[in-house]
């Protein structure tokens, strides 16, 4: 099971926030007094117990509920006589991997000053077996024999090798193979300062870190039958630092700052051996080795992961009074992204050269065209706003959204490429500095119709202009109506949105070719359309009421829906629609506590249609092929809360079902033959109950209990008949499937 790099001693993170907060009281300026009042409101102290039945993840995905004591909450406040001074200590789950501290102290009219530590754990699989070794940060080797008898098995079995013969070969080291866990940790750390707060005139000064270390699978390939799933080394760290200010005037306000980011990787390359190759080899189909076709290949392989790169923001907004009854607001952003990663060689295959046709030694790092990135990026953004009130009810608005992303970048050409480590393709292939404008017009009108609610129009249109995409430009026109009312104690909200996008001109296919030096001729079908840029109509709804009665009742019910057709693209995405209801009851039942119960159900259909192509594009409708996939999420809960006498309870459940289905067709006697559909499409059911008990001892002390309960299982075709080795794949198979669990807990809570 995957363990945080770094635990958390419990005894010191209480001792070290207690003692800061204590030291802030000390040097703080007196009150009126000179004393500080503390409450301790409550303080939450656990020992838990979990008892898992598989190996499974799921169940401590974004958790920590592992075997020890915990901190479950604490809440010290301090405060003077006047109140202008307060102090706040809390921590959540404090010791754990999931825990959150945090300390403010707030000097009315003149500072505030927030720190914050908040970690949150994030476990993908459990239990998984690696062939390979990680013999430094971002290295992984395997054994020198190993490697040396797998190929030369290949070498040997060439004209026999499948997948039962490799599995055979195999087995044996998996049988062998290390266990691993994949997962990470997230840790945010955040400081910040408020200065002026009572003047016309503000400053804000705010520091944020996120770190995040640990793994996740990463899926890298020497070619098409020896793809190689691996453990990808993270350690991350980002840096925000932001300064701002606000300026108040007597009609408005003025607010402006700078906001500098950085990202570190501390591995930003990946080595990894071939298992099936020990020495460097090379030929036109070594792409498809281990195959009958070829057993050679690199042997080792290299990827760049994410690089160092830094941002920096200019931003300011401002809004001011126009006359009694109207408004208007301007804001402004210019954000600058870069980053120079050097670039690594084509290769490491040292075989790949002048004698197997390349135009030099492509492991050689001097032969790279270019040294390093060399990245840039803009990003513009002007939002302009007014707003007025007429007499009789009226209002009227208009908004401008614009924001420009402009890729700053020069283009770098390369005469060829390593195709998977294994051969050289004269293949010439250009950077291509994707760019877009996008500008939103809005209008609206809203009447005030006494009792009969608000009734409102919106109109706007959305314009998108693109370079190196299939289209230059596209515009969608919205048409809105918006209902609120108040009838009786009922509040009702409702509102429609229609309209269409439409293609500015031509749509060319030909724009996926844009990272080539020479078009070939075209690969994807003419009528392929990218759903981001296709014709298409939408309707879009949203209701909701609220509804008090009977004095200690409560019920909202709300829905919301959307269909998006693209009827004229023949292939892609041609439908989504998707319908959400959901409910909340809230019974304040007396003397027996209260009562919540929620519930939601999502109902949503894609349609996506196809023509299947080999190295050539099919103009074979028997090549056709659609599929339908249907998806209904239903989720329920509650929430019981009672007290008495000196006992306190309260019951959380809840149950979360996904059901999906996939309906593929395809005419018999095409590429594909008869398609075949599957109603395991991430089917998965998790049921949870929790339940707690506090007996008050004093009016200081209470002792209890808590107990939760979870089962979930999942059937998805992603994880059906996984196994560390298929067809021309070597799997980790973390486990991240099925689990009941139960975990239990003894408590204390402690107020003064």
């Amino acid at each position: 099971m995957y363990r945080p790099r770094n635990s958390h001693d419990l005894s010191l993170t209480v001792v070290a926030g207690l003692a800061l907060a204590l030291a802030l009281v000390a040097v703080a300026p007196a009150s009126a007094d000179g004393s500080f009042t503390f409450r301790l409101d409550p303080m939450i102290l656990e020992g838990s117990y979990l008892e898992q039945d598989t190996d499974s993840s799921r169940s401590q995905e974004y958790r920590d509920l592992s075997d020890g004591f915990r901190l479950t909450s604490m809440a010290l406040a301090g405060f003077t006589e006047d109140f202008r001074r307060q102090l706040r200590f809390e921590v959540v789950n404090g010791g754990k991997a999931d825990a959150f501290y945090g300390l403010s102290y707030d000097v009315a009219g003149s500072w505030r000053m927030q720190l914050s530590y908040d970690a949150t754990p994030h476990r993908f699989g459990d239990n998984g077996r690696l062939l390979w070794t990680e013999t430094r940060p971002g290295v992984f080797e395997l054994a020198d024999p190993v490697q040396q008898a797998l190929e030369v098995f290949a070498i040997a079995n060439r004209s026999s090798l499948n997948f039962f013969t490799m599995d055979g070969a195999l087995r044996p080291y998996l049988a062998a193979a290390q266990s691993v866990d994949l997962g990470l940790e997230r840790r945010k750390s955040r400081a910040t300062i408020d200065l002026g707060r009572s003047g016309a005139a503000d400053w804000t000064i705010d520091y944020q870190r996120e770190s995040r270390t640990g793994n996740r699978a990463y899926g890298a390939a020497f070619g098409f039958n020896n793809v190689t799933e691996l453990p990808e080394p993270i350690d991350y760290d980002t840096s925000t630092a932001t300064l701002s200010g606000n300026w108040r005037f007597s009609r408005g306000l003025v607010s402006a700052g700078y906001r500098y980011s950085t990202f570190e990787n501390a591995v930003s390359t990946l080595y990894w051996d071939n298992p099936w190759r020990f020495n460097d080899g090379s030929d036109g189909s070594a792409y498809l080795a281990p195959g009958g076709a070829s057993v050679s290949g690199a042997s080792r392989g290299i990827a760049d992961l994410s690089p160092d790169n830094e941002s920096g923001a200019l931003f300011a907004t401002s809004r001011f009074d126009l006359g009694t009854a109207g408004w208007i607001q301007v804001s402004a952003d210019w954000v600058k992204n870069s980053q120079d990663d050097p670039l690594l060689a084509y290769t490491l295959n040292t075989a790949i050269g002048p004698e197997t046709g390349a135009p030099f030694l492509a492991s050689d790092r001097a032969n790279q065209p270019y040294g390093s990135a060399d990245r840039e990026s803009t990003t513009t953004k002007l939002v302009a706003s007014w707003g007025a009130r007429f007499g009789e009810g009226w209002q009227a608005g208009a908004r401008y959204d614009y924001q420009d992303y402009s890729d700053d970048s020069d283009r770098f050409a390369f005469e060829g490429y390593v195709r998977y480590h294994a051969v050289w393709e004269e293949i010439g292939r250009i950077t291509v500095p994707f760019s877009w404008t996008r500008t939103v017009l809005s209008a609206n009108v809203d009447k005030d119709l006494g009792s009969a609610g608000t009734v409102g129009l919106e109109i706007r249109r959305t314009e998108m202009d693109r370079e190196f995409r299939e289209t230059e430009g596209t515009t969608e026109d919205i048409l809105a109506l918006n209902w609120d009312a108040r009838l009786g104690r009922t509040l009702v909200r409702a509102k429609y949105e229609t309209g269409k996008r439409d293609i500015d001109g031509h749509y060319e296919p030909e724009a996926a070719e844009a990272s080539f030096l020479e078009h070939g001729p075209l690969t994807t079908q003419e009528g392929l359309r990218r759903y981001d840029q296709a014709d298409r109509s939408l309707d879009r709804w949203n209701l909701s009421a609220s509804m008090p009665f009977a004095e200690t009742w409560n019920l909202t019910l709300r829905g919301t829906g959307y269909e998006s057709d693209y009827d004229d693209s023949e292939f892609g995405l041609t439908g989504d629609e998707q319908i959400r209801l959901g409910f909340d009851i809230g019974w304040e039942i007396g003397a027996a506590g209260s009562l919540h119960f929620w519930g939601d159900r999502t109902d949503r259909s894609v349609s996506q249609y196809g023509r299947q192509s080999g190295g050539t594009v099919s103009s074979n409708p028997l090549d056709d092929w659609s599929i339908d996939f249907d998806e209904t999420n239903d989720t329920f809960g509650l929430g019981w809360v009672r007290e008495v006498g000196a006992w306190n309870g309260q019951v959380n459940g809840w149950w979360s079902r996904s059901d999906g289905e996939a309906d593929v067709f395809s005419p018999a006697g095409g590429t594909p033959d008869v398609g075949t559909s599957f109603d395991n499409y991430e089917d998965y059911e998790i049921l949870s109950l929790e339940g707690i008990v506090d007996y008050e001892l004093t009016k200081n002390l209470s002792v209890g209990g808590r107990l939760l309960y979870e089962d979930f299982t999942i059937d998805t075709f992603i994880r059906q008949n996984l196994a560390n080795y298929l067809p021309g794949a070597l799997l980790i198979v973390a486990d991240d499937g099925d689990y009941e669990a139960w975990s239990a807990g003894l408590r204390m809570s402690l107020r003064f």
